[in-house]
């Protein structure tokens, strides 16, 4: 575009006709504008700029400059804008009924115009008391529409403040909920507190926010908060910590700054109490202060507990009558690894097992249950999910996920049972630790009362927690804790397909086509993704019509055969909009869709609603006016959702193969494709086999599978539990069992 020399800035009054053109990430417009006194015109004016949450039919104020399109002549360049509030009854009643008020739709905004007319919104703005003399209006209703009506003017001034900055209405009205009035003025004070405070706001756009605030580019304020940023896509990525060189190169290409900058900024904010430095085996480790306590601490309590004396571990000393007594009553004749795995149970306060699919971790795990309870000991199960924790529950008893178990209460926000209110149980058995993260884990070893056991189980080789550390594997590999590995496979000898593929993979065999002939393990080959795509959605199509527990599991969100584009596809096959329910079935937020009868996962830890990530459930309505979303989770019940919250769920009829770990389904789609290259590892193919029950069908090609197979690097997570167990039980050995609170360094 060419502007035109030395325009002056101009200010036109008008009507918009239509939005041409929205970007709701960031706000910018192509309207058609119809200008009003003075600058009353015949014909409509084309605008181009920033015009956050602009509507056709908008009163607003504009200002800016003319520019020449080279394709499509002069256009006018808002750099900024107002709108102007409607003033005639017809025109208040479209803008109060269009959606954008929480509580206010079409019927409730005609009620409310019927009654004030032209006075509406000033009765709204000063007095919003009255609403109660509109009939049907009661005090609930009336506090929800005047909190909305304040909320709404507060956040479009706030996009208009924040205009070009990519920030969203949604993400604008969260601002606004942090700060309240006080929004602008913290922002201009210090952009990066809303990657500190504001959920989904990271520092790219506070970033973003600053430099347009003529925040400059070496600011310290700039430097700490994208050192701290990197270190928090560590945790993200599954680190506990980061070591200093890696933290300094990484902030420093992201900032575009030098590295010496980064370790200044590393010295602030270890004197402001942000970041640990831990020096350890002539590195310095650089920990977020909740994942070093987390870490450490986990560590000193599990071994803690592993060296404490038990009641049980006295009268169970001998356990064999007992585990014979279990035999009998469940006809089954255990295995000598699965006897030992009952044994250490008993005779230690810490026991682990571990081991692959179909090698009888849960018979073991029944027996463990009946052992202890012959001696009337309280049994507590629990496992991270629900699906896991409804699966262990065949064990005996119910069994609860962890997050339950341990009782979190919005009003201390956090976990009522800890080392003051421990857990009334004498044995904990937890599966699936494979998916529990460090902070996780110490909230749980906390919560353990005195001379209770506790029976750690999973598969080291599935893929790790979603969060930060690698708990099973370093739980194993410390080597200092009772451990019981199962090998024997048991159903392979009952003709399981899957147990034996799954094994044949973990060992690093590449299955032929023989592998695939059995009824419950079905390869298909398809080259091109958009193919194989299309032949998943039919497959899982056919069977969701005949009543079969199906799932589709893909090892990336992007392209044409990850998550995003397969539950688009899915929805649209399996769930489309009835015939004339557009409006009432389906809400669309940015990028995000939901149905009415979608599948749905949680995708973070609510707290205030106790869902956590990882549950799966139902949407079963959608109130357009109340701007609320109702789902129906399994084990849960009705949740419901404001439109901002929406965030937190993604359509799961096709799942990434990390959110699928826990769980366990009939049947398992698998997607495995050249173009998923990036993300073939052995780990992660094994975990999806792992998940079906009954049959699982690859998608894709042999070579795919192959570069899965051939790729056993695990992607190394920085964390030193392992290390922390083994020097915290050498410490208590040395000093006569007296814990010396000692780590892997000196921390700072």
């Amino acid at each position: 575009m060419e502007t035109a020399k030395q325009q002056p800035i101009e200010t036109i009054r008008g009507t918009v006709q239509r939005v041409v053109f929205y970007a709701k990430d960031t706000g910018f417009a192509i309207a058609s504008l119809k200008p009003g006194p003075p600058k009353g015109t015949a014909d409509n004016i084309t605008l181009s700029g920033n015009l956050p949450q602009i509507a056709e039919g908008d009163e607003i104020t504009i200002e800016g400059s003319w520019i020449k399109h080279p394709k499509y002549g002069m256009q006018f360049n808002v750099v900024s804008y107002m709108k102007v509030m409607p003033t005639k009854a017809e025109a208040i009643e479209a803008y109060l009924g269009s959606g954008m008020i929480k509580g206010l739709g079409p019927s409730t905004a005609a009620k409310i115009v019927k009654v004030f007319g032209a006075e509406t919104l000033n009765i709204l703005s000063k007095c919003p008391e009255r609403l109660m003399e509109v009939p049907g209006i009661g005090e609930k209703k009336t506090e929800t529409i005047a909190k909305a009506w304040k909320e709404q003017i507060a956040v479009t001034e706030l996009m208009v403040f924040l205009s070009g900055c990519g920030i969203t209405p949604a993400y604008a009205t969260k601002i606004y909920r942090q700060y309240g009035l006080d929004a602008i003025r913290v922002i201009q004070n210090n952009p990066y507190q809303l990657s500190y405070d504001v959920t989904g706001i990271g520092f790219l756009v506070a970033d973003r926010i600053a430099r347009k605030n003529g925040i400059d580019k070496l600011s310290p304020l700039r430097i700490e908060a994208g050192t701290l940023f990197t270190l928090e896509e560590g945790r993200k990525e599954g680190h506990c910590y980061y070591p200093e060189w890696i933290l300094r190169k990484r902030a420093a290409k992201l900032l575009e700054v030098n590295e010496e900058l980064i370790g200044n900024a590393v010295t602030s904010l270890v004197l402001a109490r942000r970041v640990i430095v831990e020096q350890a085996d002539g590195q310095k480790h650089i920990y977020p202060p909740v994942l070093y306590k987390h870490e450490t601490e986990s560590a000193r309590l599990l071994v803690q507990k592993a060296i404490s004396p038990s009641p049980y571990c006295r009268v169970m000393s001998n356990a064999g009558s007992m585990i014979s007594m279990s035999e009998r009553k469940f006809n089954v004749t255990l295995s000598k690894e699965q006897r030992e795995a009952v044994y250490r149970a008993c005779e230690n306060t810490v026991s682990i097992i571990t081991g692959g699919p179909g090698v009888g971790k849960t018979l073991t795990t029944k027996v463990i249950v009946d052992v202890f309870k012959q001696k009337g000991a309280t049994v507590f199960l629990a496992a991270p999910t629900g699906k896991a924790a409804k699966r262990l529950g065949s064990c005996g008893q119910d069994a609860k996920t962890i997050h339950r178990l341990l009782e979190y209460s919005p009003a201390i926000n956090g976990f009522t049972r800890n080392e003051k209110n421990p857990l009334e149980c004498d044995i904990l058995i937890v599966d699936e630790m494979s998916m529990t993260d460090i902070s996780l884990f110490y909230f749980l070893i906390r919560a353990l009362p005195s001379g209770s056991h506790i029976v750690i189980i999973g598969d080291a080789d599935q893929l790790p927690s979603v969060g930060p550390g690698s708990l099973m594997r370093q739980l194993v590999d410390s080597g200092a804790l009772p451990l019981t590995v199962l090998e024997r496979i048991f159903r392979q000898e009952e003709g399981s397909g899957i147990v034996r593929l799954a094994h044949s993979i973990n060992q690093g065999i590449i299955p032929g086509l023989a592998y695939f002939k059995n009824d419950d393990c079905v390869f298909i080959e398809a080259e091109d993704p958009v193919q194989a795509a299309n032949r998943a959605v039919k497959i899982a199509g056919y069977m969701e019509d005949h009543g079969i527990d199906v799932q589709v599991l893909s090892p990336m969100h992007k392209g044409d055969a990850g998550t995003i584009r397969l539950n688009e596809m899915m929805q649209e096959e399996l769930n489309p909009i009835p015939f004339g329910e557009n409006n009432t079935y389906q809400v669309v937020r940015g990028f995000r869709k939901f149905r009415i009868n979608d599948r749905v996962i949680q995708t973070k830890n609510d707290y205030e609603k106790m869902v956590f990530n990882g549950d799966s459930g139902v949407i079963v309505n959608i109130d357009h006016e109340e701007q609320t979303i109702d789902v129906v989770f399994d084990g849960r019940g009705l949740v419901i959702y404001d439109y901002l919250d929406m965030e937190q769920l993604l359509l799961s009829r096709c799942l990434s193969i990390h959110k699928s770990q826990g769980s366990e389904y009939d049947v398992v789609i698998v997607m495995c494709l050249q173009s998923h290259y990036i993300m073939l590892a052995r780990n992660l193919l094994y975990t999806a086999i792992t998940r079906a029950k009954k049959s699982v069908i690859i998608i894709g090609t042999q070579s795919a599978m192959a570069t899965a197979i051939n790729n056993n690097k695990q992607k190394a997570r920085y964390s030193c539990l392992k290390e922390r167990i083994q020097h915290a039980l050498f410490s208590y050995s040395q000093d006569n069992h007296l814990f010396t609170p000692a780590c892997a360094g000196n921390a700072t």
